[in-house]
């Protein structure tokens, strides 16, 4: 694991209309919370091209200073 990446406290699943989502609590540092969310499922479920949405959110700077991405193992 890089030494950069995040360090999950909690994962929960919910429910986004009728599909199961799952949302990871990350610690950041003095004490805070980020609550982070898969991006990609959330394009499938909405119907909406995942490169599109992607292209986007790298062309908003809000958006993209938090965007990562984590590999599936």
């Amino acid at each position: 694991m890089n030494k950069n990446s995040p360090i999950p406290v909690e994962q929960k699943t919910g429910m986004f209309y009728d599909d199961e989502i799952t949302a990871v609590v990350v610690a950041q540092g003095g004490g805070a919370w980020m609550v982070y969310v898969p991006l990609q499922p959330l394009c499938q479920y909405l119907g909406v091209s995942w490169a599109g949405q992607f292209e986007r959110i790298n062309c908003t700077p809000v958006l993209s200073d938090v965007l990562f991405g984590i590999r599936q193992a």
